[in-house]
């Protein structure tokens, strides 16, 4: 990203002119190509377009950072990958049973988004590629005041001496500009995520959700999925003192609370099929949390709270009592049809119900074209989950359970 012209431009915007401009602009509801023409009367091309960008970032920045999104500095692409500020805080919080003596090592931090959450608990040391990236790093630190006990540093992580304190790494996904899965393209390489692995255990490696791990990894870590607002976000790899169950997989849910606190909801287990499968739903029905499905623990947890899935294998659980989880979605049953519009459109036009959440799992079926198909008139609500049991095509009409 980041020619030396540039690096000026990223410089200046961290700085306190840019700031002025940010906070002046923020308010200004004109369409784009007025607000850049209003900031060329008094900047350059490429400046005006850094703070109408930046300005654009911090509003898609409130759900992840909440107020502090409106002080913070982004990319585009350092956006999209940042770790939220709930998740960074939850991750920091696991990285408290380490020893504080020496720093800690926040490799690839991008802007931060997990950085100035480990900054909090301690002395971190971040590390980051891209100057410009780095720049921008460095300013998030002052705006959660910790620039005094943090520092940045610019390096390829591949080079650096392996780690003498507790260490996390989110690896560069890319590949000719291309995201991937496999860990074998990701950077810093295994190679070198082994070497720290063995210099000092205590560390964690962030992933996508889908990623597999190398088996060995599997075995010496645990393997935490999380989500946050109903999204698997990423997959942790907790190796050494951090690891709570070497072997296990764990699904968290994480909830946001005010002023960057959170709530956690956390199951750990290994993947199993449901003891008992039905073809016909209990009184309630319930949507696993997509890290329960994605950690792939959703039998483990039927088998706890002793509810069945709907048909063998499936995601959906059924039973007929409400268990106290956060990571169960419940949904009341009301009916249950063949999934065939006609009889549904029949019977929710007879209870007047003129607003319908549909839910899609194991079947071919587009939510707002069925949607259309059901020619909905009323001021009655209802959730229809449209999935298969066994062989059937099933309509289940629902009430959503808050």
């Amino acid at each position: 990203m980041s020619e030396l012209n540039e690096l000026d431009d990223y410089s200046w915007l961290t700085g306190y002119e840019a700031e002025r401009l940010l906070t002046d602009f923020a308010g200004d509801t004109r369409p784009l190509h007025n607000r850049i023409t209003a900031l060329r009367k008094v900047l350059s091309p490429e400046r005006a377009r850094l703070v109408s960008e930046q300005i654009d970032l911090r509003e898609r920045a409130q759900m992840k950072f909440g107020e502090f999104a409106n002080r913070m500095f982004f990319t585009s692409v350092q956006l999209q990958q940042a770790t939220d500020l709930w998740v960074a805080r939850y991750k920091a919080q696991r990285f408290d049973t380490t020893p504080s003596t020496n720093s800690m090592a926040d490799y690839c931090c991008g802007i931060g988004g997990d950085l100035v959450a480990f900054a909090q608990r301690g002395s971190t040391v971040g590390w980051e590629r891209d100057p410009g990236v780095a720049l921008l790093a460095e300013a998030n630190l002052r705006v959660f005041g910790k620039d005094s006990e943090s520092t940045i540093k610019i390096g390829d992580v591949e080079q650096v001496d392996s780690p003498s304190g507790a260490w996390h790494v989110d690896p560069d996904r890319r590949q000719n500009e291309r995201r991937s899965v496999q860990v074998e393209f990701h950077a810093p390489s295994r190679v070198t995520l082994d070497r720290w692995i063995d210099a000092y255990p205590s560390g964690a490696v962030k992933l996508a959700p889908a990623a597999s791990p190398p088996l060995e990894w599997q075995e010496k870590s645990e393997q935490e999925w999380i989500s946050r607002g109903r999204e698997c976000k990423q997959l942790l790899l907790w190796f050494g003192s951090l690891s709570k169950h070497p072997g296990k997989r764990r699904a968290t849910r994480i909830q946001k609370g005010a002023k960057g606190e959170f709530d956690v909801s956390t199951f750990a287990g290994n993947p199993e099929l449901a003891n008992s499968a039905v073809e016909q739903p209990a009184r309630f029905v319930f949507d696993p949390d997509p890290a329960l499905i994605a950690a792939d623990l959703t039998g483990a947890w039927a088998n706890r709270l002793i509810l069945a899935t709907l048909g063998p294998g499936a995601v959906y659980l059924t039973g007929d009592t409400l268990p106290e989880t956060e990571l169960l979605t419940p949904f009341e049953v009301l009916e249950v049809f063949p999934l065939k519009p006609k009889a549904i459109r029949e019977h929710l036009k007879q209870h007047k119900v003129g607003r319908v959440e549909i839910k899609v799992r194991g079947v071919d079926v587009r939510p707002e074209t069925f949607r259309q198909s059901l020619a909905l008139k009323g001021n009655g609500q209802r959730t229809l989950i449209l999935t298969r049991i066994g062989p059937r095509e099933v309509a289940i009409v629902a009430t959503r359970i808050e």
